[in-house]
């Protein structure tokens, strides 16, 4: 069963019950991301001249005594990550330290965009990873797909991210199915970019994994827009639940939508 039928298989199950917000990083917290940074240690990125000359290929599924699939990229043996997203934050500011000394909790993973187009976030990445932690990172071609190529840029970009020597979690281009996005319009050019930029990222950056994340709503649009088993390491989901948008009292959730957006 591909990753996205027993994604839905879950949300069938679950959603009616449940408005969440899905983070795919929650759990055994204590140790961060000391185990998943060993996991990459000795990965290098491949140079740009030997990946001209290579083929993209499909990526193997290890597999287990028995048949069952071992553990994919970056994957807690059990439990999850516990994730965080606290730049905007009008108390802590962005200060790891002050927000984990306030919640009482090590924290795995935190959580910061990134428009494409834009330098690498080296400096936000290097504080997360002083900290200890596994940065994602929402990857987002705002001005929309036609700008998105396998060129100098996505490259530089992507070296960038493998100097960091930290695993990164790359949430691109997320939320597509839905209308209020730059990206939703075409589910064909969607998946034909999100491919390339996981063909270089797996080339250039082995410490990067594909997050896949539409929203929770419209749920009949979700299918058409994933990009398939062999380019996604992760599979997320979008909900918000929230009493007011952008913390902002004149703008109650009930009156804008209810996705806090």
């Amino acid at each position: 069963m591909s990753s996205y039928k027993i994604l839905r298989y879950k949300l069938r199950l679950f959603l009616p019950a449940l408005l969440i917000f899905v983070f795919a990083f929650s759990a055994q917290s204590q140790s961060r991301a000391q185990g998943i940074t060993a996991a990459i240690t000795s990965a290098k990125p491949r140079t740009a001249s030997a990946t001209a000359a290579t083929a993209p290929k499909a990526r193997p599924q290890t597999v287990a005594l028995g048949g069952l699939p071992t553990l994919a990229k970056f994957e807690p043996a059990r439990g999850c990550y516990v994730g965080a997203f606290i730049e905007l934050d009008h108390i802590v500011k962005g200060n790891i330290s002050n927000f984990e000394e306030m919640t009482h909790k090590k924290h795995a993973s935190y959580f910061t965009y990134c428009g494409y187009g834009m330098p690498f976030p080296k400096a936000w990445v290097d504080k997360v990873k002083a900290a200890g932690g596994a940065p994602q990172i929402a990857f987002e071609p705002n001005n929309g797909l036609d700008e998105v190529a396998d060129d100098a840029y996505l490259r530089a970009w992507a070296r960038d991210a493998a100097r960091s020597r930290v695993p990164i979690f790359l949430r691109w281009a997320s939320e597509m199915n839905g209308p209020w996005i730059a990206w939703h319009k075409d589910p064909r050019l969607y998946i034909e970019k999100f491919r390339l930029v996981s063909e270089v990222m797996r080339q250039e950056a082995p410490n990067v994994a594909m997050v896949w994340t539409p929203f929770a709503e419209p749920q009949r649009l979700i299918a058409q827009f994933y990009p398939g088993d062999d380019v996604v390491d992760w599979v997320g989901m979008n909900i918000y639940s929230v009493y007011v948008n952008n913390g902002d009292v004149n703008r109650p959730a009930a009156t804008h939508g209810g996705a806090g957006c």
